[in-house]
Protein backbone atom coordinates (compact mmCIF):
# COMPACT_ATOMS: atom_id res chain seq x y z
CA UNK A 1 0.00 0.00 0.00
CA UNK A 2 1.77 3.06 -1.34
CA UNK A 3 1.10 5.91 1.52
CA UNK A 4 1.79 8.54 -0.64
CA UNK A 5 -1.13 7.91 -2.89
CA UNK A 6 -4.35 9.92 -3.81
CA UNK A 7 -6.49 7.56 -0.86
CA UNK A 8 -4.78 9.02 1.76
CA UNK A 9 -4.33 12.37 0.01
CA UNK A 10 -8.37 12.88 -0.12
CA UNK A 11 -8.41 11.06 3.50
CA UNK A 12 -6.24 13.82 5.22
CA UNK A 13 -8.19 16.60 3.99
CA UNK A 14 -11.70 14.94 4.70
CA UNK A 15 -10.42 14.59 8.33
CA UNK A 16 -8.29 17.92 8.55
CA UNK A 17 -12.28 19.38 7.14
CA UNK A 18 -13.94 17.90 9.69
CA UNK A 19 -11.31 19.06 12.55
CA UNK A 20 -11.06 22.49 11.86
CA UNK A 21 -14.98 22.32 12.42
CA UNK A 22 -14.43 20.98 15.70
CA UNK A 23 -11.49 23.21 16.47
CA UNK A 24 -9.13 20.94 16.49
CA UNK A 25 -5.20 20.57 15.30
CA UNK A 26 -4.35 16.71 14.35
CA UNK A 27 -1.48 14.71 13.14
CA UNK A 28 -1.46 11.25 11.30
CA UNK A 29 2.09 8.75 11.15
CA UNK A 30 1.97 6.40 8.69
CA UNK A 31 4.44 3.64 8.51
CA UNK A 32 4.36 0.62 6.62
CA UNK A 33 6.87 -2.11 5.05
CA UNK A 34 8.18 -5.43 4.11
CA UNK A 35 10.89 -7.65 5.05
CA UNK A 36 12.37 -10.39 3.22
CA UNK A 37 15.07 -13.74 4.86
CA UNK A 38 16.68 -15.86 2.16
CA UNK A 39 19.42 -18.49 3.28
CA UNK A 40 20.87 -21.46 1.30
CA UNK A 41 22.62 -24.40 2.20
CA UNK A 42 24.79 -26.46 0.20
CA UNK A 43 23.84 -25.24 -2.69
CA UNK A 44 19.77 -25.36 -2.32
CA UNK A 45 17.48 -22.67 -0.97
CA UNK A 46 16.93 -23.53 2.35
CA UNK A 47 14.80 -20.72 4.05
CA UNK A 48 11.92 -18.20 2.72
CA UNK A 49 10.62 -15.95 5.04
CA UNK A 50 8.40 -12.80 3.82
CA UNK A 51 6.46 -10.39 6.39
CA UNK A 52 4.46 -7.16 6.43
CA UNK A 53 3.50 -4.40 8.76
CA UNK A 54 1.71 -1.69 8.81
CA UNK A 55 1.25 1.01 11.65
CA UNK A 56 -0.23 4.32 12.35
CA UNK A 57 -0.79 7.09 15.19
CA UNK A 58 -3.46 9.51 14.97
CA UNK A 59 -3.60 11.99 17.48
CA UNK A 60 -5.94 14.83 18.08
CA UNK A 61 -5.32 17.91 20.24
CA UNK A 62 -8.03 20.96 21.61
CA UNK A 63 -7.29 22.91 24.58
CA UNK A 64 -4.17 22.02 25.51
CA UNK A 65 -4.92 18.32 25.98
CA UNK A 66 -4.28 15.53 23.43
CA UNK A 67 -5.07 11.62 22.77
CA UNK A 68 -4.03 9.61 20.88
CA UNK A 69 -4.39 6.02 18.95
CA UNK A 70 -2.28 3.40 17.42
CA UNK A 71 -3.24 1.12 14.95
CA UNK A 72 -2.38 -1.12 12.28
CA UNK A 73 -4.82 -0.63 9.64
CA UNK A 74 -4.57 1.33 7.32
CA UNK A 75 -7.63 1.26 5.62
CA UNK A 76 -9.10 4.43 5.12
CA UNK A 77 -12.35 3.52 6.44
CA UNK A 78 -10.54 2.08 9.55
CA UNK A 79 -8.89 4.97 9.90
CA UNK A 80 -11.93 7.25 10.28
CA UNK A 81 -13.30 4.92 12.73
CA UNK A 82 -10.06 5.25 14.66
CA UNK A 83 -10.53 9.28 14.46
CA UNK A 84 -13.89 9.05 15.96
CA UNK A 85 -13.03 7.03 18.52
CA UNK A 86 -9.90 9.39 19.40
CA UNK A 87 -12.28 12.02 19.36
CA UNK A 88 -14.39 10.88 21.91
CA UNK A 89 -11.76 10.16 24.06
CA UNK A 90 -10.17 13.75 23.55
CA UNK A 91 -13.60 15.29 24.80
CA UNK A 92 -13.70 12.87 28.20
CA UNK A 93 -9.90 14.27 28.79
CA UNK A 94 -11.34 17.13 28.22
CA UNK A 95 -14.26 16.99 30.35
CA UNK A 96 -12.89 15.82 33.11
CA UNK A 97 -9.46 17.99 32.72
CA UNK A 98 -6.98 14.84 32.97
CA UNK A 99 -3.51 16.61 31.97
CA UNK A 100 -1.29 14.52 29.71
CA UNK A 101 2.00 14.90 27.95
CA UNK A 102 2.90 17.45 25.20
CA UNK A 103 0.66 19.21 22.87
CA UNK A 104 2.33 20.53 19.89
CA UNK A 105 2.83 20.12 16.38
CA UNK A 106 5.59 21.09 13.94
CA UNK A 107 4.51 24.00 11.99
CA UNK A 108 5.70 23.99 8.19
CA UNK A 109 6.16 27.78 8.51
CA UNK A 110 9.19 27.10 10.56
CA UNK A 111 12.66 27.45 9.76
CA UNK A 112 13.86 24.37 7.10
CA UNK A 113 10.70 22.61 7.05
CA UNK A 114 8.78 21.96 4.04
CA UNK A 115 5.06 21.75 3.30
CA UNK A 116 5.09 18.73 1.43
CA UNK A 117 8.04 16.52 0.54
CA UNK A 118 8.08 12.98 -0.95
CA UNK A 119 11.58 11.28 -0.83
CA UNK A 120 12.93 7.93 -2.16
CA UNK A 121 16.96 7.55 -1.58
CA UNK A 122 17.33 3.81 -2.46
CA UNK A 123 17.00 2.34 -5.72
CA UNK A 124 13.82 0.79 -5.30
CA UNK A 125 13.61 -0.94 -8.08
CA UNK A 126 12.58 -4.98 -8.77
CA UNK A 127 15.66 -6.71 -8.52
CA UNK A 128 14.20 -10.80 -9.29
CA UNK A 129 14.09 -13.24 -6.91
CA UNK A 130 16.44 -15.43 -8.98
CA UNK A 131 19.21 -12.72 -8.78
CA UNK A 132 18.84 -12.35 -5.23
CA UNK A 133 19.64 -16.41 -4.77
CA UNK A 134 21.92 -16.50 -7.15
CA UNK A 135 23.74 -13.73 -5.22
CA UNK A 136 23.46 -16.41 -2.12
CA UNK A 137 24.17 -18.95 -4.17
CA UNK A 138 27.73 -17.36 -5.52
CA UNK A 139 28.39 -16.22 -1.48
CA UNK A 140 28.56 -19.64 -0.73
CA UNK A 141 30.72 -20.76 -3.11
CA UNK A 142 33.35 -17.26 -2.32
CA UNK A 143 32.93 -18.63 0.94
CA UNK A 144 33.90 -22.43 0.92
CA UNK A 145 36.51 -21.55 -1.68
CA UNK A 146 38.52 -18.77 0.50
CA UNK A 147 40.24 -20.71 2.32
CA UNK A 148 41.02 -24.67 3.10
CA UNK A 149 40.60 -24.68 6.59
CA UNK A 150 36.30 -23.38 5.78
CA UNK A 151 34.32 -26.40 7.35
CA UNK A 152 31.10 -24.80 5.78
CA UNK A 153 29.34 -21.81 6.62
CA UNK A 154 26.24 -21.55 9.13
CA UNK A 155 24.82 -18.88 8.16
CA UNK A 156 24.76 -17.30 4.20
CA UNK A 157 21.41 -14.98 4.13
CA UNK A 158 19.98 -11.88 2.52
CA UNK A 159 17.88 -9.87 3.82
CA UNK A 160 15.23 -6.98 2.11
CA UNK A 161 14.03 -4.58 3.92
CA UNK A 162 11.85 -1.84 2.62
CA UNK A 163 10.12 0.87 5.30
CA UNK A 164 7.95 3.58 3.58
CA UNK A 165 6.88 6.57 6.25
CA UNK A 166 4.22 9.84 6.27
CA UNK A 167 3.82 12.42 8.69
CA UNK A 168 0.32 14.86 8.03
CA UNK A 169 -0.85 17.22 10.35
CA UNK A 170 -3.79 19.74 10.20
CA UNK A 171 -0.85 22.80 10.23
CA UNK A 172 0.04 21.58 6.77
CA UNK A 173 2.30 19.57 7.04
CA UNK A 174 2.79 16.56 4.31
CA UNK A 175 6.35 14.87 4.10
CA UNK A 176 6.90 11.06 2.96
CA UNK A 177 10.02 9.36 2.13
CA UNK A 178 10.51 5.21 1.18
CA UNK A 179 14.02 3.24 1.67
CA UNK A 180 15.33 -0.05 0.84
CA UNK A 181 17.71 -2.05 2.51
CA UNK A 182 19.80 -4.77 0.75
CA UNK A 183 22.29 -7.30 2.95
CA UNK A 184 23.70 -10.14 3.22
CA UNK A 185 24.82 -12.10 6.72
CA UNK A 186 27.60 -14.56 6.45
CA UNK A 187 28.55 -16.97 9.39
CA UNK A 188 31.50 -18.98 8.05
CA UNK A 189 32.84 -22.25 10.66
CA UNK A 190 36.72 -22.45 10.49
CA UNK A 191 37.96 -25.82 11.52
CA UNK A 192 41.40 -27.17 12.14
CA UNK A 193 42.83 -30.23 14.11
CA UNK A 194 42.38 -28.45 17.39
CA UNK A 195 39.46 -26.30 17.41
CA UNK A 196 36.34 -24.68 15.40
CA UNK A 197 35.88 -20.48 15.11
CA UNK A 198 32.91 -18.86 14.06
CA UNK A 199 32.92 -15.95 11.93
CA UNK A 200 29.98 -13.05 11.63
CA UNK A 201 29.33 -10.15 9.56
CA UNK A 202 26.94 -8.21 7.62
CA UNK A 203 27.33 -6.05 4.64
CA UNK A 204 24.11 -3.50 3.87
CA UNK A 205 23.56 -1.16 1.10
CA UNK A 206 20.79 1.17 -1.01
CA UNK A 207 22.08 -0.41 -3.90
CA UNK A 208 21.63 -4.13 -4.50
CA UNK A 209 24.42 -4.39 -7.26
CA UNK A 210 26.77 -2.77 -4.76
CA UNK A 211 26.71 -5.56 -2.72
CA UNK A 212 30.78 -7.02 -3.28
CA UNK A 213 30.40 -10.92 -2.87
CA UNK A 214 33.60 -12.10 -2.89
CA UNK A 215 35.86 -9.93 -0.77
CA UNK A 216 33.02 -9.75 1.53
CA UNK A 217 33.54 -13.51 2.42
CA UNK A 218 37.19 -13.41 1.34
CA UNK A 219 37.39 -10.47 4.13
CA UNK A 220 35.78 -12.74 7.06
CA UNK A 221 36.91 -16.13 6.48
CA UNK A 222 40.68 -14.37 6.58
CA UNK A 223 39.51 -12.20 10.12
CA UNK A 224 38.39 -15.88 11.45
CA UNK A 225 41.04 -17.97 10.34
CA UNK A 226 43.41 -15.69 12.10
CA UNK A 227 41.44 -16.35 15.43
CA UNK A 228 42.92 -20.08 15.41
CA UNK A 229 44.81 -21.59 18.29
CA UNK A 230 44.41 -18.49 20.49
CA UNK A 231 46.70 -18.17 23.74
CA UNK A 232 45.59 -16.90 27.13
CA UNK A 233 46.66 -13.50 28.62
CA UNK A 234 47.82 -12.24 31.79
CA UNK A 235 45.35 -10.33 33.70
CA UNK A 236 46.37 -6.36 34.10
CA UNK A 237 46.48 -3.03 32.69
CA UNK A 238 47.37 -2.79 28.70
CA UNK A 239 47.12 -0.28 26.07
CA UNK A 240 44.24 -1.29 23.84
CA UNK A 241 43.42 -0.98 20.53
CA UNK A 242 40.34 -1.14 19.14
CA UNK A 243 39.66 -2.27 15.77
CA UNK A 244 37.08 -0.02 13.75
CA UNK A 245 34.83 -3.17 12.93
CA UNK A 246 34.54 -3.32 16.80
CA UNK A 247 34.62 0.23 18.05
CA UNK A 248 31.32 1.22 17.18
CA UNK A 249 30.63 -0.70 20.59
CA UNK A 250 31.71 2.39 22.10
CA UNK A 251 28.65 4.35 20.34
CA UNK A 252 26.40 1.57 21.18
CA UNK A 253 27.50 2.64 25.16
CA UNK A 254 27.42 6.24 24.86
CA UNK A 255 24.39 7.03 22.87
CA UNK A 256 21.39 6.94 25.48
CA UNK A 257 23.08 9.57 26.67
CA UNK A 258 22.59 12.05 24.19
CA UNK A 259 18.80 12.67 24.37
CA UNK A 260 17.37 15.20 25.93
CA UNK A 261 14.40 13.10 27.24
CA UNK A 262 17.05 11.36 29.02
CA UNK A 263 18.47 14.59 30.62
CA UNK A 264 15.01 15.56 31.49
CA UNK A 265 14.46 12.16 32.91
CA UNK A 266 17.88 12.07 34.93
CA UNK A 267 18.95 9.21 33.22
CA UNK A 268 21.71 10.72 30.90
CA UNK A 269 25.18 10.89 31.96
CA UNK A 270 25.68 13.63 30.28
CA UNK A 271 23.22 15.77 31.67
CA UNK A 272 23.84 19.21 32.33
CA UNK A 273 27.32 19.12 30.54
CA UNK A 274 26.49 21.49 27.71
CA UNK A 275 30.30 22.87 26.84
CA UNK A 276 31.56 20.89 29.11
CA UNK A 277 34.96 18.38 28.69
CA UNK A 278 33.54 15.36 28.81
CA UNK A 279 35.93 12.94 26.56
CA UNK A 280 39.92 13.59 24.89
CA UNK A 281 39.98 15.91 22.63
CA UNK A 282 40.39 13.60 19.89
CA UNK A 283 36.48 12.69 20.39
CA UNK A 284 34.40 14.32 18.10
CA UNK A 285 30.76 12.32 17.38
CA UNK A 286 28.48 13.48 15.00
CA UNK A 287 24.94 11.97 14.29
CA UNK A 288 23.85 12.25 10.57
CA UNK A 289 20.42 11.25 9.14
CA UNK A 290 21.65 12.80 5.76
CA UNK A 291 24.65 10.83 4.93
CA UNK A 292 24.44 8.19 2.64
CA UNK A 293 27.09 6.24 4.26
CA UNK A 294 24.47 4.61 6.99
CA UNK A 295 20.75 2.83 6.81
CA UNK A 296 19.46 4.96 9.25
CA UNK A 297 19.24 8.03 6.70
CA UNK A 298 16.15 9.57 7.08
CA UNK A 299 14.92 13.42 5.95
CA UNK A 300 12.37 13.96 8.99
CA UNK A 301 11.29 12.91 11.85
CA UNK A 302 8.04 11.22 13.11
CA UNK A 303 6.52 14.43 13.99
CA UNK A 304 7.89 15.97 10.32
CA UNK A 305 10.53 17.90 11.66
CA UNK A 306 13.66 18.15 9.01
CA UNK A 307 16.38 15.67 10.92
CA UNK A 308 19.19 17.80 11.26
CA UNK A 309 23.03 16.72 11.34
CA UNK A 310 24.22 17.23 14.70
CA UNK A 311 27.80 17.79 16.35
CA UNK A 312 27.22 16.45 19.83
CA UNK A 313 31.09 15.95 21.01
CA UNK A 314 33.39 18.17 19.11
CA UNK A 315 37.27 17.92 20.47
CA UNK A 316 36.04 16.25 23.67
CA UNK A 317 33.38 19.07 24.37
CA UNK A 318 29.30 18.42 24.78
CA UNK A 319 27.90 20.77 22.26
CA UNK A 320 24.39 19.07 21.55
CA UNK A 321 22.09 16.70 22.79
CA UNK A 322 19.44 15.12 20.21
CA UNK A 323 15.92 16.10 20.59
CA UNK A 324 12.35 16.14 19.07
CA UNK A 325 9.47 19.22 19.67
CA UNK A 326 8.40 17.96 23.78
CA UNK A 327 11.93 18.17 24.68
CA UNK A 328 13.40 21.28 22.64
CA UNK A 329 10.82 23.19 24.52
CA UNK A 330 11.32 21.32 27.64
CA UNK A 331 15.21 22.42 27.68
CA UNK A 332 15.43 25.56 25.33
CA UNK A 333 17.36 24.05 23.16
CA UNK A 334 17.07 23.45 19.27
CA UNK A 335 14.95 20.90 17.94
CA UNK A 336 17.60 17.88 15.71
CA UNK A 337 14.38 16.20 14.51
CA UNK A 338 15.23 13.15 15.98
CA UNK A 339 11.76 12.48 17.29
CA UNK A 340 10.78 8.50 16.90
CA UNK A 341 6.98 7.35 16.83
CA UNK A 342 6.69 4.17 19.58
CA UNK A 343 3.26 3.38 20.81
CA UNK A 344 1.91 6.19 20.06
CA UNK A 345 4.28 8.52 22.08
CA UNK A 346 7.30 10.55 20.32
CA UNK A 347 10.85 9.87 21.85
CA UNK A 348 14.24 10.54 20.71
CA UNK A 349 16.94 8.20 18.67
CA UNK A 350 19.80 8.77 16.91
CA UNK A 351 20.14 8.31 13.51
CA UNK A 352 23.79 7.59 11.62
CA UNK A 353 25.80 7.69 14.64
CA UNK A 354 29.70 7.90 13.87
CA UNK A 355 32.94 9.16 15.17
CA UNK A 356 34.71 11.46 13.22
CA UNK A 357 38.17 10.04 12.33
CA UNK A 358 41.64 11.47 12.64
CA UNK A 359 45.12 11.53 10.83
CA UNK A 360 46.75 8.20 12.11
CA UNK A 361 46.63 5.06 9.54
CA UNK A 362 46.72 1.96 11.64
CA UNK A 363 50.19 0.69 11.19
CA UNK A 364 51.01 4.41 13.35
CA UNK A 365 48.37 3.12 16.08
CA UNK A 366 50.44 -0.38 15.89
CA UNK A 367 54.08 0.99 16.89
CA UNK A 368 52.79 3.43 19.20
CA UNK A 369 52.96 1.28 21.93
CA UNK A 370 55.62 -1.52 22.70
CA UNK A 371 53.21 -4.15 24.06
CA UNK A 372 49.39 -3.73 23.79
CA UNK A 373 46.29 -5.77 22.76
CA UNK A 374 44.21 -5.41 19.65
CA UNK A 375 40.37 -5.85 19.91
CA UNK A 376 38.73 -7.08 17.00
CA UNK A 377 35.45 -8.60 18.21
CA UNK A 378 33.57 -7.95 21.61
CA UNK A 379 31.70 -11.00 22.45
CA UNK A 380 27.94 -10.97 24.31
CA UNK A 381 24.80 -8.45 23.69
CA UNK A 382 25.27 -4.85 25.00
CA UNK A 383 22.21 -5.34 27.64
CA UNK A 384 24.06 -7.75 29.46
CA UNK A 385 27.72 -6.18 29.68
CA UNK A 386 27.15 -2.68 29.96
CA UNK A 387 25.05 -0.69 32.73
CA UNK A 388 23.74 2.01 31.40
CA UNK A 389 22.60 3.71 34.45
CA UNK A 390 26.70 3.93 35.86
CA UNK A 391 28.25 3.83 32.86
CA UNK A 392 30.68 0.70 33.91
CA UNK A 393 30.68 -2.71 31.59
CA UNK A 394 32.23 -5.91 31.29
CA UNK A 395 33.09 -7.27 27.95
CA UNK A 396 34.16 -10.59 26.58
CA UNK A 397 36.68 -10.06 24.29
CA UNK A 398 38.75 -11.31 21.22
CA UNK A 399 42.31 -10.24 19.38
CA UNK A 400 45.64 -10.34 19.10
CA UNK A 401 48.48 -9.49 21.33
CA UNK A 402 51.47 -6.97 19.84
CA UNK A 403 54.46 -6.33 21.06
CA UNK A 404 57.24 -4.35 19.24
CA UNK A 405 54.69 -3.66 16.27
CA UNK A 406 54.13 -7.84 15.33
CA UNK A 407 51.33 -9.62 16.55
CA UNK A 408 52.73 -12.54 18.62
CA UNK A 409 49.30 -14.61 18.69
CA UNK A 410 45.39 -14.61 19.05
CA UNK A 411 44.00 -14.06 22.57
CA UNK A 412 40.81 -14.72 23.88
CA UNK A 413 38.71 -15.85 27.03
CA UNK A 414 39.25 -12.36 28.24
CA UNK A 415 37.46 -9.55 29.65
CA UNK A 416 37.76 -5.82 29.82
CA UNK A 417 36.14 -4.00 32.32
CA UNK A 418 36.04 0.01 33.22
CA UNK A 419 33.94 3.07 33.02
CA UNK A 420 32.39 4.57 29.60
CA UNK A 421 33.03 8.19 30.64
CA UNK A 422 36.61 7.26 32.20
CA UNK A 423 37.26 5.17 28.32
CA UNK A 424 36.67 8.26 26.08
CA UNK A 425 38.86 10.09 28.44
CA UNK A 426 42.12 7.78 27.95
CA UNK A 427 42.00 7.78 24.19
CA UNK A 428 45.56 8.70 22.69
CA UNK A 429 45.29 8.33 19.21
CA UNK A 430 42.08 8.03 16.39
CA UNK A 431 42.74 6.04 12.89
CA UNK A 432 42.37 7.65 9.58
CA UNK A 433 39.89 4.73 8.50
CA UNK A 434 36.35 3.55 8.76
CA UNK A 435 35.50 0.11 8.33
CA UNK A 436 33.86 -1.20 4.81
CA UNK A 437 31.05 -3.09 6.79
CA UNK A 438 28.58 -1.02 8.90
CA UNK A 439 25.09 0.07 8.80
CA UNK A 440 23.78 2.56 11.15
CA UNK A 441 26.91 3.13 13.46
CA UNK A 442 30.79 3.60 12.38
CA UNK A 443 33.78 4.31 14.05
CA UNK A 444 38.08 4.32 12.98
CA UNK A 445 40.43 2.33 14.96
CA UNK A 446 40.42 3.91 18.78
CA UNK A 447 43.76 4.16 20.65
CA UNK A 448 43.27 4.23 24.93
CA UNK A 449 46.30 4.31 27.00
CA UNK A 450 45.28 1.50 29.35
CA UNK A 451 42.48 -0.73 29.90
CA UNK A 452 41.81 -3.76 33.07
CA UNK A 453 41.67 -6.77 31.45
CA UNK A 454 40.95 -9.81 33.42
CA UNK A 455 42.15 -13.55 32.08
CA UNK A 456 38.96 -16.15 32.41
CA UNK A 457 41.56 -18.76 32.67
CA UNK A 458 42.70 -17.16 36.06
CA UNK A 459 39.27 -16.63 37.74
Amino acid sequence: MKLDSELFTNLFYELKNLSLKNNIEFQLYLENGNFLFLEVQNQNLAKFETSTWTRGTLKLISEGIHASTTFENLEPKSIEKYYRLTFENLNFLKKNKIPNKFTKLQNPDSKNIETSTTTNISKCNEISFTDKVNLLLELETQTINANPLVHSSNLTAYIEIYTSERVLNSLGLDRSFEKKVYSMDLRPIIKNDKQIKRGRLTQSNFDFYKLNVEKFAITEVQNTVQQLNPQSIQSGSYPILIDREASPRILKMLESYFSAQAVDENTSLFQYKINEQVASNLLTIIDDPHTMDGTAYRPFDSEGTTSQKTILIENGILKNYLSNLEYSEKLNIPNTGHGTNKHGDSFISPTNLYIQAGHYPLNDLINHYPKFIYITKFIGPLHSTFKSSTGDFSIPCQGFLYVNGKSLYPVDQFIISGNILSLINKIVSVGNNYGIYHTDRWAPDLLFESMDIASKSEL
